[in-house]
């Protein structure tokens, strides 16, 4: 549905569209009296903790984890997350960024009010809304379009995404990829501000002279290249291919490494397996 809208002529959409309003945090419920009393609550305050804020969104700026939010839009916010809502009765909080109270849909660049705890103070906020636009996602629910990778002398290096999970290990792949399933619960979000970039994985090892021995590796994570934090198949590529007849040394979150002949690879095995590029990079 979404990439059909996106799809159509640009002349077929109505002039001055500008998205919908995304709060853009997760939250945890706080009913518990001890946690209330450590986040500053007073006995008569309801709210939520703030335990997520992604970036690009309407609360990027304005809201950190540890936060506490008491009221949006004057409404007070229960312990579960939910405000009572004068038509609909009793609503979860993430409504109020969409639809007024009179059941009015919010636009963007509209302005609400909110109300949090921070270490104990409150604090009164004015927030804009925002559209999301992508890119608070470092290991991407869904793919705008073909994936990118790498594919150098048998190695086929992939970035981190779920449809790369659900299509190695099925729709369980959370319990049945252990290691990378708590890769993505770790860090699927970027923080506000934080550098973009991507999780790698050796997606496949193709059966080959120069990869026997190593199938183990298959479905591991990347970690270091060259000694390196490894952040994008761009800073892969460049590793491999950069300085011909050398050796580009991959590091992996098991520990074990991986030497590996620089140059432009194996065309002849890449041809055997029908694979016509080496690579689709991010630009």
């Amino acid at each position: 549905m979404v990439y059909a809208v996106q799809d159509r002529p640009a002349e077929s959409r109505k002039e001055g569209y500008t998205g919908f309003p995304v709060q853009g945090f997760f939250y945890s419920p706080l009913e518990d009296p001890s946690l209330r009393k450590h986040y500053g609550l007073e006995n008569s305050q309801d709210g939520i903790l703030i335990t997520t804020v992604l970036d690009g969104c309407s609360v990027t700026d304005h809201l950190q984890p540890g936060d506490v939010l008491t009221r949006l839009d004057g409404y007070s916010v229960n312990p579960a997350g939910d405000y009572q809502d004068p038509r609909l009765g009793w609503q979860p909080v993430d409504l109020l960024f969409v639809r007024n109270v009179d059941g009015s849909l919010r636009k963007v660049g509209q302005s609400l009010e909110m109300e949090i705890v921070r270490k104990g103070e409150t604090r009164k906020l004015k927030i804009q809304l925002k559209s999301y636009s992508g890119g608070a996602e470092r290991i991407p629910w869904a793919e705008p379009g073909p994936p990118p990778y790498l594919v150098h002398e048998g190695f086929v290096f992939v970035e981190l995404s779920v449809p790369f999970l659900k299509e190695r290990f099925g729709a369980e792949w959370q319990n049945r990829a252990l290691a990378l399933a708590a890769v993505y619960d770790a860090g699927k979000y970027y923080k506000p501000g934080e550098k973009k970039d991507r999780v790698l994985v050796l997606s496949d090892v193709l059966p080959a002279d120069s990869t026997r021995g190593f199938e183990r590796l298959s479905g591991e994570q990347l970690v270091r290249i060259n000694g390196k934090e490894a952040h994008s198949l761009n800073q892969l590529s460049q590793a491999l291919e950069g300085k011909p007849g050398s050796i580009a040394v991959l590091e992996f979150k098991s520990g074990r490494k991986l030497y590996v002949p620089t140059g432009s690879g194996n065309a002849a095995l890449r041809q055997e397996y029908g694979i016509e590029n080496k690579s689709r990079l991010r630009k």
